[in-house]
Order: structure tokens, then C-alpha cells, then sequence
């Protein structure tokens, strides 16, 4: 009773100070009787079982109850106060037009009610629609506000959860300063994050996922309260319509991403916990609750079997919704019937069980989805093993769940109610009520039948049970394949991925964040045992399985592209900095009370006065102290993600569309490759806003814009080459003018063609005007150096006929006179817009380059601004990349014309213009440091630059820098070895180290390649990257056994000795170091020697020769060796004739080299015991085999009705 007595400050005085001050001391501060002050230190002292909210989550006593939070108008008006910051700050840095990657097409899709990419978002579609109605700026900036307001909703929501958190078993209602000052601070938090900030300042679909994530959390915490406080009911009571709506929303939310799924691992897993500690109260006997807990244990753990063949079987991008066609089918064949052959077969398929057994223990599975051999059998694929590991465990946990319900609990001592059975159809109604929200997939077939502008999939083109494996498919993104890297992991995950998810989470709110949130888990532990457990489940049971399943590269690319998918342990992450802002404030009362003591007797001494206080005097000045610097964290922390996505003036990716727009004559066709700037940006801007309708456009995968290269989802791989070769060509052919993004390799097969540059854009020309580009640098060529230009350019030779044909042409429209043997030039061809006669008037026309003379058009983008987005990064670096080509361009250009300047004045001038463009290409060289910061894309095409200009020390600064940021790019590995083999080159000094050093770089690029490959020699033997790598080690290899200075001495002993043998040794030496000139040199003079009397040795060497010229690419040299050689007979023969048909394959002449190895197969029957010989044989006999599937499938081509579309022409 004495105790009562007490004021709460000074009870809180009490327990700062009870154990540094005696009792009486205390008792004369606060002016008390000792024997109170006893009372209430003994009370402190004396151990509690278990606090009011411990026994609230762990006691079966029914009596003790939660005291849930009730909101009041003050939470109203805090979580409309901190939706509303929220709004300011995301509307003000929001991007005024088109962002970066999946905006343009999803705003596109949103425009038409279309479907976007896999898995097709139609609930955020139909959402944002309604945003497209606004009547504010463009629709882009409205499907961007729709994003940034769903970030508004779930700030709000999340404030409600952080309040019921906060405020449980505290205060049902009024204001607390302990409870919502940190609600509301840690709504702010989650406000200031980086990963939600950044994501609602686009037109992306993650703000919508995590605004139901908010909603479900709350559900859960509502249905939490609700269980728990029926624990005193007469029957088991499981809180059916919290659940429900929980199922449903989470159904919902599958229809938006299916991130949902590893999300779900958390809440379901909460829900079947606190079911059974609530309901524990109905279990009368150990025999009691053993067996209904092996009996939710075999259901559970039936359920988990099913889930894990799921993702492995029927998630995996091989695996295709097709049922098999049974041998014998019945009359009318159903898919039902498909079913049950799909589930009945392993009983009568032997060996089928330990298959999928197998595949399933293999620890891989959930970072490489590649098909290996136990997964390829055609007669049972993929999905047929995953409908069977999904149907029966959970068919046996549904005949358990009948099998305890109506059996197994009879026998024992249950109690009236059976509420593990009622577990279990909560569950079962729980996943009804996840299909029925997913439903709104249904929008996408039918929405498909309507063909919008944007239809991506093409739903409509199937039928039947093709049409739902389209859905299937699509839903499972499985047009991406298969995620991730190839890294294994560090026990679950890889170091370098912990390191990767240290920063996404540092990045959030600074490191200091972390000092806020472990004590906030201290405190959750404290106050709520419960939903600590829940957080930290739901946090690893998120992060650790999607870190597993996509398995990411530990660079700093994924990392900006992987850190959105962490936005709901963003959130789990905010809930324990908001319990450490509430243990802060509450903790710096009393602690900081006792080392400023501030507080006098006389205040203490005044309870009732203290009721009376208002909410801001019951609060200490130390406390105010903590408070402020919260808000100094939050402050600092905001400032800096303000800093990063302040995109308010950021038009760098609509006017890169604008730009690529600008750089278009009328009525032209444009062929993009695939990337989201590109495609995405070109469909909004074309469909959406409707610029530029006389232009037509296609991508490259036919997702977007019209199929020109039919299905890919169909087309077999290896015909793809064949069907684009075909179809760009009947593109070029209709004689629009035809343009791309990037330089299509290949042109050169499909005829006489070039790529021209005009800006940022390439268009294809005869390779006759190329000719025209040359004169009119050099003002006159001779016709030979035409037709060495043209073979060089098309990659073969250029036939007289061809050149005396372009000749004719070109003076016959008036381009050039025809002086014979020579051509001088006259004017340029007609340049697509006549008054841009050089590429630097596309730049100074550019809007927001920066690289133009006009800066009135830069927009913002000059700043050199290292925080755009990574995306936007990669358009500034293209632009940085494209302009440095202009100035070599440029530069090759003026040193021509100041060798030729005929004044003095004249070399002055260009000499003046040289010295001017290489200022501006060190310019832009820097301008790429800083855009291309950290992007390992940017440092690879960077270091690509310099070594291609000769800066090769700049170059091996670059590589190296793109080898730290992605230790797994094998590529820059291998151009560093390159470099310090061709350093080694040219220092005899320090030959040895250098090839030492490239060596240990081409070893490491050998190991990345192998260690991606797994092992698969196959795979490594395709690999020309690999095969490349075998051939630079033996070259370094043989340079380090033997260095220059005595090879030098070799071969000056041969030259004196004119030794057949010495000149034999030079060959092997020479082509170990793969030096063909030299290896040539070396093998003409040991023709030449007159101590060549052996006529085996000369046909050898005359052989290698031939090898050597084939190597060179100088084909008909080496036909003429071989030829000689091939009606000999014998192993010559033979040999002459297999090289003969590997010279046609290196021609590209497949029909010939077809017919030579056949020859060379007959040839070769008799001398199939030959050791040397069988390695020839086999080799031929594999590429003949190649060769025949390659005819097969081109006349599979011809058949084919694939052409332009009729709307091209």
C-alpha cells in the first residue's frame, strides 16, 4: 500500500539511483519515510517471473489479457502529418518526365489497360490507370505520382503499425510522448529511406507490393490482439476474418509481384504458432498434445515438401504447362486425363522416385536452374516431376489432416474441441482465399483478346490449353530464365552477397541507423517478446531465401537493381529503429535524470501536479536532448537520400528518347536492341504521347512493339540467327531508310552495306557511299583503295564487277568524276537532313547532353551529377562513348587534311583543331569517370576507349577498377593479361615479371570461366573466350620458357647455319608463341635451305605452311598448297583433304567444307588405326554432323512464311 504513495517520477528517481544511494539518502531527497524507500527498492530487487506483456504472449492463463492501442484523433492526425511530409518531399524530387528502365512501358501499359512484362502487373495496371486521368503535366509524371502516392499510403498504414506496436499494454488511448513521438519519428524514417524514396520517384511497381505488404502487417497485428484476448473463450477461437482478409490481400498482392511469396514465409508461420499457444489451453495430456503435433508436423512438413518442388519443378523457367500425349490415348482426350497420367507414372516408371529425390537433395537447386541430365528426359520433363511433387504431399496432407479428424482423435484424450483439425481448414480456407485475390491474373488473357497497343506475352495468339501455358508462363516470368550468377554460396549465402545486403541496408538510413535499431531490438524484446520473434523470423525467412533463389553477383550493378526486392525488410528493419527512438526517450529520462539532477524535491514531491502537467513538461530535458538528436539523425539521413534522388530536374532519359527521335529522317524504320531505355522509352513516347507517327519501330525480342522475328518463346534457338538475318534484310531492302541503336554485327551478310553514323543513331547505306565518306577527306582515291576499303569493311573480298558498278553509280549521280583508275570528289550524297552537314550540329541540337555548344539545351544534365540513377548513368556514359568516337573520327579527319594542307595557314588550323578535340576528349574521358563511378560497365568501356587510343596505362587502371567492383568479370581479367603481355613485349628488362603478371591474370580469368561452367567441359569447349585463354597461356608460357633475348639467339644461329633442324625448332617455337609472321618466315627459309633433301619433311613443313596462311586468312595461298598435296594419296592426301574443307569453313563456304570433309572421311576410312589420325576423324565426323543440322534447319527456314510486315513496306 505504501508504495502507492509514490509518484511515477519518483519511482523512476528510485530505480535510477537504489543502487549508488542508500535508503535513507533517497528518503531525504524525496522527502519519504525510509520504510516506503525500502519497500520500493526490495520491489525492484525482488525477480519478476514474468512482466504483463510476457505473460500476455506466453501464459495460459486465460485472465491475462493485451491491452490493444485504440486509435484516437491524435493518430489520425500523426499519420496524416507524416503521409503528408511524405507526399512534399516525393512530389518535389519526382522526375517531371519519363524515368529510367520499366517506367516508359509501364506507363504505357497503365495508358492502354495493357500488360506489361512477365508477370504482367494487372492489378497495378487498372490502378494506375486512374492516375492517367489526372489533369496534371504528362501521363508519365501521373503513373510516377501514382507510384509516389501508394508510398504515402503505406507511410500512413505503417505509422498505424508502429503505433499498435508501440503502444500495447500501455495506453489504450490520449497522447503518450513515449508512444507516438516514436510512431511518429519512425514513420518519418521510413519515409527518409532510401530503397521506398527511390522507388516512388518512378513508374514502378514496388510502392504498390509494399503498400499491401503495410496492410498485412497490420492485419496481423489486428488478428494478434483479437487471438489473444479470446483466450478465455469456452471453444477455440481463431480469428477467421482477420485471416481471411489476410489470404485475400496476400492473393491480391501476388496479382501485383509475386515478391509476395518469400514474404509469406513470416505470417503464416506467426499465424500457426500463436494458434497453437493460444488454443494450448484444450490439451489435457502430454499423449494429448504429442499427437496433434506430430500431426500439424507431418502436414506442415508435407506442405514444405510441396512448396520446395514447386519453386525447383514448376517455377523453373524449363519446365512449360504442356500435358503428355498418352500412347494410348482414350477416345476423348482430356487434359484430366493428362493429370492423371502425370501423377500415376512414377509408381510405374522405375528409378523415377530416386530422380526426383536426387534432384531435389542437390543443394544447387536453388541457384542454378540449368538442365542437367537427370532433368532431361524428354519423356518427363520438368513440370510433369513438379506436378507430381506438388499433388501428392499435398494430397497426403489433406487425407492426414481426414485421417486425424476422424480417426487418430478419437483415440485420444483431446478434449471437447479439436482445434488442430481446425487449424488446418483455416489454412485450407486460407489458401482459397489467396486464389480468389489472385484472380485479377484473369485480366490479362481477356484484356489480350482486345490487342491493346502494349500487349506484352501475346496472350492472344494462343489456343486452349496453349493459352493457359502462355499465362503459366508468364505469371512465372519464365521468359527471363533463370536468375542469378553462378557463385556457391558460404554455407547459405556467398560473403560478398552479405557484404552486398550490409549495404542495402546501411544505405537506408546511414550506419548510425544501426545504432538505434539494436537497442530497439532490446527494447521489442522487453515489451514484446511476441513480435520480436515475428520480425526477426520475418526478416531472415526473407532476406536469406531470396538472396539464395536469385543468387546475385556480388557488384555493384545488381546491387542497385537488387536492393528494391529488400523493401519489406526495409520496413521490419524501420519497427526496431522505431522501438530504439521509444527505448531512447524512455531511457534518458531517468539516466540522464540522475547525472544532470535537475529534478528538485519539491517537484518530485507533487504527483498530482505532475497529472496535471501538460504532454511536453512531463517530459525531461534530457529527453528533449534525445528527441533532438533523433531528429538530427533523421535530419542528416534525409538530407543525404535527398541529395540521391532529387530527380526534379532529371531529363536525361526522355530527352535520350527525344534525341534518338530527332535523329530520324521522315518515314524511317528503327531497330532497337532490346534495352529497357530504349524500347520502353520509344513505346511511351510513340504510342502514349504520339511523337513521330511516320517512324516505325521494333525490338529486337518482339515484346513490345510488333513480332518481326515471330515467337520467341517458340523459335528454336538455333535458327534465330538465320530468321533476324532474313527478315533486317527484307528491312533494308524496302528502301526506307533503315536505322539502329548499336551496330548489328553481322551487316556484312546481308549484303553490300555499312553503318553510318548521325549522332547517336546508325543507319544502314550502300557500301558505295562509304567511298563518298573517304573522298571527301582525301578529295581523291584510287578505285584499288575502294575496293580494299569495302573488303575490309564487309569482311570478304569485293568483287572488280561490284566496284565498276558503285563507280558507275556514283557518277552517275553526280558524286564523283570518274578519272579512270581513280575517282575524284564532286559533293556528298543526300545526308538525312540537309542542314546538319557534320555530326557535331546532331550534338548541338541534343537537348540535355552537355556535350553540344548550345547550353541552353542541357537541362540539367551538364552538372556531372554522380547521383542519377544507375540507369540514367548508362545513357550519359553511351553519350560520353559516342562522342569520344567522334572525336577520333574528327581527329583522323583533320591530321589527314593538315599532311595535305597546302598553306602553311591551313596545317596551322588543323593542327589548332586537333589539338582542340583531344582537349575535349580528355574532357569527356573524365566526364565518364565521373558518371560511370563504380559501374563496372562504365570503367570496361572506359578502359575499351583508352586501349584502343594507345593509353594503355589508363586502360589498366580501368580494368583494374572494373576488377574490383566485379572480382567475377573474367573479361577484364583477360584484357589485363593482355596488357602486361604486350608491355612484355616491348621491355626486355622486365619480360619475365610482366609475363608473370599476365599470366597470373589469364589463369584467373581461366578459373572464373571454369568455375561458372561447373565443371562442364562441354560447355568450356564452346567457349571461345576459353578456347582463346588455352591458346594466350601456351603463347605466355612458351615466352617464359624461352624469352626473346635467346630466341633472338636461335635464330640467328639457324640464319648462320642454314640448319634444316635449327630452322624446324624456330617453327615449333614461333607457333607455341602463336608469332604466325615469324612461324612463316621460318618455314619459307627451311623450304629454301639447301640442306632439304628429305621429301616427308618438306611436304610437312609445306603442310604447316598452308596452316599458317589459313590462320592468316590468306585462303587461296593455302588452297594452293593443299591442292598439290590432295591427289597424292596416302596420310598427305588425306590431311590435304581435311584441311582443304576446314579452309571452306573459316570461308563461310559451308556447302564445300560439307563435301571436303566427307571426301576426307572416305579418305581417311583406311587409316582409322592411326593414332594421329583419329583425332582428324573424329573431329570431321562431328562437324559433318553440325553441317547436316544446319541444312535441316535452314530449309526449315525457307519453309517458313516469316517476312517484314506489309506495314514496313
Amino acid at each position: 500500500m505504501e508504495n502507492v504513495q509514490l509518484s511515477p517520477m519518483e519511482k523512476e528517481y528510485i530505480k535510477a539511483n537504489y543502487k549508488d544511494k542508500k535508503a535513507s539518502e533517497i528518503a531525504v531527497k524525496l522527502g519519504k519515510d525510509v520504510t516506503v524507500i525500502e519497500a520500493a527498492i526490495a520491489a525492484l530487487k525482488t525477480p519478476v517471473a514474468s512482466s504483463a506483456v510476457k505473460l500476455s504472449a506466453f501464459s495460459l492463463d486465460p485472465s491475462v489479457k493485451i491491452i490493444p492501442h485504440t486509435m484516437g484523433v491524435i493518430d489520425w492526425v500523426l499519420a496524416s502529418l507524416a503521409a503528408l511530409v511524405c507526399l512534399v518531399l516525393y512530389t518535389y524530387t519526382m522526375t517531371p518526365s519519363l524515368p529510367a528502365g520499366d517506367s516508359g512501358e509501364l506507363s504505357t501499359a497503365s495508358y492502354f489497360l495493357g500488360i506489361g512484362h512477365a508477370p504482367g502487373y494487372p492489378l497495378y495496371t487498372c490502378l494506375a490507370k486512374i492516375f492517367t486521368y489526372l489533369p496534371i503535366n504528362n501521363v508519365a509524371w501521373r503513373t510516377t505520382f501514382f507510384a509516389a502516392f501508394m508510398s504515402v499510403i503505406t507511410v500512413f498504414v505503417f505509422y498505424f503499425i508502429l503505433v499498435k506496436l508501440l503502444g500495447q499494454n500501455r495506453v489504450s488511448r490520449g497522447f503518450n510522448p513515449r508512444v507516438h513521438l516514436p510512431a511518429f519519428l519512425g514513420a518519418l524514417a521510413y519515409t527518409l529511406t532510401y530503397n521506398l524514396w527511390s522507388q516512388s520517384l518512378q513508374s514502378e511497381v514496388y510502392t504498390l507490393n509494399i503498400v499491401q505488404i503495410a496492410i498485412i502487417t497490420l492485419i496481423i497485428v489486428y488478428w494478434y490482439e483479437d487471438v489473444m484476448n479470446h483466450r478465455d473463450s469456452l471453444k477455440p477461437y481463431y480469428g477467421s476474418r482477420y485471416l481471411m482478409a489476410f489470404a485475400f490481400q496476400g492473393g491480391v498482392a501476388f496479382a501485383n509481384h509475386n515478391i509476395i511469396m518469400p514474404f509469406a514465409f513470416g505470417p503464416v508461420a506467426f499465424v500457426a504458432v500463436v494458434l497453437f499457444v493460444a488454443n494450448m489451453r484444450f490439451i489435457n495430456s502430454i499423449k494429448s498434445i504429442a499427437i496433434p503435433l506430430i500431426s500439424l508436423g507431418v502436414m506442415m512438413f508435407a506442405v514444405l515438401f510441396a512448396g520446395l518442388g514447386y519453386v525447383r519443378f514448376i517455377m523453373s523457367f524449363e519446365s512449360n504447362l504442356f500435358f503428355p500425349i498418352m500412347q494410348n490415348p482414350p477416345s476423348i482426350y482430356t487434359p484430366v486425363a493428362g493429370f492423371f497420367e502425370i501423377i500415376f507414372k512414377p509408381f510405374t516408371t522405375p528409378g523415377l522416385f530416386s530422380d526426383i529425390l536426387a534432384t531435389l537433395g542437390d543443394k544447387t537447386y536453388l541457384y542454378d536452374q540449368t538442365k542437367r541430365g537427370m532433368l532431361s528426359d524428354p519423356n518427363y520433363p520438368l513440370l510433369y516431376k513438379g506436378v507430381f511433387i506438388v499433388f501428392w504431399p499435398m494430397f497426403i496432407a489433406f487425407a492426414w489432416y481426414l485421417f486425424y479428424k476422424f480417426f487418430l482423435r478419437k483415440r485420444i484424450d483431446g478434449g471437447e474441441f479439436d482445434f488442430i483439425s481446425d487449424i488446418t481448414m483455416q489454412y485450407y480456407q486460407m489458401l482459397f482465399m489467396v486464389l480468389f485475390g489472385a484472380l485479377a491474373y484473369l485480366y490479362m488473357p481477356i484484356r489480350a483478346r482486345g490487342e491493346p497497343p502494349l500487349n506484352w506475352g501475346q496472350l492472344n495468339e494462343a489456343r486452349g490449353w496453349e493459352n493457359l501455358t502462355y499465362l503459366f508462363n508468364m505469371i512465372h516470368r519464365k521468359q527471363y530464365g533463370r536468375m542469378g550468377s553462378d557463385i556457391p554460396p558460404v554455407f547459405l549465402v556467398h560473403p560478398g552477397q552479405l557484404k552486398m545486403l550490409f549495404n542495402i541496408f546501411t544505405m537506408q538510413l546511414t550506419a548510425v541507423a544501426y545504432l538505434i535499431a539494436i537497442p530497439g531490438i532490446i527494447n521489442l524484446a522487453k515489451k514484446n517478446i511476441v513480435f520480436l520473434a515475428y520480425t526477426l523470423f520475418g526478416f531472415v525467412s526473407f532476406v536469406i531465401p531470396l538472396t539464395m533463389y536469385i543468387n546475385p553477383p556480388a557488384d555493384s550493378r545488381t546491387e542497385f537493381f537488387f536492393q528494391v526486392f529488400f523493401l519489406p525488410a526495409v520496413m521490419y528493419f524501420v519497427i526496431w529503429i522505431a522501438f530504439g527512438i521509444q527505448f531512447i526517450v524512455e531511457y534518458a529520462g531517468p539516466a540522464w535524470r540522475k547525472m544532470f539532477a535537475a529534478e528538485t524535491k519539491a517537484e518530485l514531491a507533487q504527483p498530482e501536479a505532475e497529472v496535471a502537467l501538460p504532454w511536453y513538461k512531463r517530459i525531461s530535458t534530457p529527453q528533449y536532448a534525445a528527441i533532438g538528436a533523433i531528429v538530427v539523425f533523421l535530419s542528416v539521413a534525409g538530407c543525404i537520400n535527398f541529395n540521391l534522388n532529387n530527380n526534379h530536374n532529371a531529363w536525361a532519359d526522355s530527352d535520350y528518347i527525344h534525341n534518338i527521335m530527332m535523329s530520324l529522317e521522315p518515314n524511317s524504320i528503327l531497330a532497337t536492341e532490346g534495352g529497357d531505355n530504349q524500347v520502353f522509352g520509344m513505346a511511351y513516347f510513340t504510342m502514349v504521347e504520339r511523337r513521330r507517327p511516320d517512324i516505325k519501330v521494333y525490338d529486337q525480342k518482339g515484346n513490345v512493339f510488333e513480332r518481326i522475328y515471330g515467337n520467341l518463346m517458340k523459335v528454336y534457338p538455333g535458327w534465330l540467327p538465320n530468321i533476324m538475318d532474313r527478315v533486317d534484310q527484307q528491312f533494308i531492302e524496302t528502301g526506307r531508310p533503315y536505322y539502329m541503336l548499336w551496330q548489328r554485327p553481322g551487316l556484312e551478310k546481308l549484303g553490300d552495306y555499312y553503318f553510318k553514323q548521325y549522332g547517336i543513331v546508325y543507319k544502314v547505306q550502300p557500301i558505295r557511299y562509304l567511298f563518298i565518306d573517304q573522298l571527301a577527306v582525301y578529295d581523291t582515291l584510287a578505285v584499288s583503295e575502294y575496293k580494299r576499303i569495302a573488303s575490309d569493311v564487309l569482311k570478304r573480298p569485293y568483287e572488280d564487277a561490284k566496284v565498276a558498278r558503285d563507280i558507275a553509280l556514283l557518277t552517275q549521280e553526280g558524286l564523283i568524276d570518274n578519272l579512270g583508275g581513280a575517282a575524284r570528289f564532286r559533293k556528298m550524297y543526300p545526308l538525312p537532313f540537309a542542314h546538319m552537314t557534320n555530326e557535331e550540329m546532331y550534338w548541338d541540337n541534343y537537348l540535355g547532353t552537355g556535350f553540344g555548344t548550345n547550353k541552353a539545351l542541357d537541362r540539367g544534365s551538364d552538372n556531372e551529377k554522380v547521383n542519377w540513377d544507375y540507369l540514367t548513368r548508362e545513357i550519359l556514359i553511351n553519350y560520353v562513348s559516342q562522342r569520344i568516337d567522334l572525336c577520333d573520327r574528327r581527329i583522323n579527319e583533320f591530321r589527314i587534311r593538315k599532311d595535305r594542307a597546302r598553306t602553311p595557314a591551313d596545317a596551322e588550323k588543323y593542327a589548332k583543331a586537333i589539338e582542340d578535340q583531344e582537349k575535349l576528349k580528355d574532357q569527356l574521358f573524365k566526364k565518364g569517370k565521373i558518371y560511370g563511378n563504380g559501374m563496372v560497365s562504365a570503367y570496361f568501356q572506359l578502359a575499351v576507349k583508352y586501349a584502343q587510343r594507345g593509353r594503355i596505362d589508363e586502360a589498366q587502371n580501368m580494368y583494374e577498377a572494373a576488377l574490383k567492383v566485379e572480382p567475377n568479370l573474367y573479361q577484364a581479367a583477360m584484357n589485363l593479361g593482355a596488357i602486361y603481355e604486350q608491355k612484355a613485349d616491348v621491355d626486355d628488362n622486365k619480360e619475365g615479371e610482366l609475363l608473370k603478371k599476365a599470366k597470373e591474370y589469364f589463369e584467373y580469368a581461366q578459373k572464373k570461366l571454369e568455375r561458372s561452367a561447373r565443371g562442364n567441359k562441354a560447355q568450356l569447349a564452346q567457349n571461345q573466350d576459353y578456347q582463346r585463354l588455352s591458346y594466350t597461356l601456351q603463347k605466355v608460357n612458351a615466352s617464359l620458357t624461352l624469352p626473346r633475348k635467346k630466341l633472338a639467339e636461335m635464330r640467328a644461329q639457324a640464319e648462320q647455319s642454314k640448319d634444316v633442324t635449327a630452322y624446324l625448332n624456330l617453327i615449333t617455337v614461333y607457333l607455341q608463341r602463336l608469332d604466325l609472321a615469324n612461324a612463316e618466315w621460318a618455314s619459307k627459309q627451311a623450304l629454301a635451305s639447301a640442306k632439304l633433301t628429305d621429301a616427308n619433311t618438306r611436304s610437312q613443313i609445306e603442310m604447316q605452311l598452308g596452316n599458317i596462311y589459313i590462320n592468316q586468312r590468306r585462303f587461296d595461298e593455302a588452297e594452293s598448297i593443299f591442292r598439290r598435296y590432295e591427289m597424292t594419296g596416302g596420310v598427305s592426301g588425306a590431311v590435304s583433304k581435311f584441311m582443304i574443307a576446314r579452309l571452306y569453313e573459316f570461308k563461310q563456304d559451308l556447302a564445300n567444307a560439307y563435301r571436303g570433309y566427307s571426301e576426307f572421311l572416305q579418305s581417311a576410312a583406311s587409316f582409322q588405326n592411326d593414332p594421329n589420325m583419329r583425332g582428324l576423324i573424329n573431329f570431321a565426323a562431328q562437324m559433318k554432323g553440325q553441317l547436316e543440322a544446319h541444312f535441316r534447319q535452314l530449309e526449315q527456314v525457307k519453309q517458313s512464311q516469316i517476312s517484314a510486315p506489309a506495314k514496313a513496306k
